[in-house]
């Protein structure tokens, strides 16, 4: 493996740890016979490791899979998988947790039932999605993880509750909402793109881009100026996230056509 090549990826010293590490799996997958998994990745993290690794494993036996749990879930394990001649075991280490409510009241957010792991020693990259109800919260959690949790997590915020493990079938996943946006821009840049997309204006799109309120591809960026490509994700804080469909023709004023996704 070219680890000179995968650390080129990285832009900072913790995404050269992470690489280095996840390097060190993939040749233990292949020595061993075995498939060895990462904790879980953010999409950031996990599109710099797919780039990474697409090239550096060129001449390996393994291949990279990302899991987490359902399809479309924001968090994934990655996992180094080897081509082997007997059935072995590459299922992803992840449990299913369901967190039931014994009171009903104000939903719970995102932030509470994260707020309640974190609280008991609990590391962020050992925690997957967490999809909220009414009811309470669905957890996918590192299985050797699941035991602690049912055993220390009692309350979330002020409330009591109760915490089991379920079989995947029990998993509800998050309904999808979504429109298309068509518009055009006189140019590609991010302040645009977005402003087009969360339908507000682009000097205002511009200030929140200042204020490093928005990421593209779950980088933080603080220039409006940063250009935008077709496959390219937009969040904003507390608003919200879309995603560049396409880049259509340009118009006899020279506006350039768009098509953007916007999750709802």
């Amino acid at each position: 493996m070219d680890r000179e090549r995968l650390l080129r990826h990285a832009t900072n010293g913790e995404d050269r740890m992470l690489l280095s590490k996840l390097a060190d799996r993939a040749v233990k997958a292949e020595q061993v016979s075995y498939a060895c998994w990462s904790a879980f990745l953010d999409p950031r993290q996990q599109m710099m490791v797919e780039q990474a690794f697409s090239g550096a494993m060129q001449d390996s036996s393994t291949t990279l899979r990302f899991d987490g749990g359902y399809e479309g879930a924001e968090r994934s394990l990655a996992g180094f998988i080897p081509e082997t001649e007997w059935e072995s075991d590459d299922e992803a280490p992840l449990r299913l947790l369901l967190v039931r409510r014994r009171a009903k009241g104000d939903v719970l957010s995102h932030r509470d039932y994260l707020g309640a792991l974190m609280g008991l020693g609990v590391k962020r990259e050992t925690i997957g999605d967490i999809l909220v109800s009414e009811e309470g919260a669905q957890l996918i959690v590192l299985a050797d993880l699941s035991e602690f949790i049912r055993g220390q997590l009692e309350k979330v915020g002020a409330e009591r509750v109760q915490v089991s493990e379920a079989s995947w079938d029990a998993l509800v996943e998050p309904e999808r909402k979504e429109r298309m946006i068509h518009g055009t821009v006189m140019s590609l840049r991010l302040d645009a793109i977005a402003s087009t997309a969360f339908s507000t204006s682009r000097t205002r799109m511009a200030d929140w881009i200042r204020a490093e309120k928005v990421t593209l591809n779950w980088e933080v960026q603080s220039n409006p100026a940063k250009s935008v490509k077709s496959g390219d994700v937009i969040s904003i804080r507390g608003k919200g996230r879309a995603e560049m469909e396409s880049v259509g023709g340009i118009s006899r004023k020279g506006r350039t056509g768009i098509l953007v996704r916007r999750f709802v």
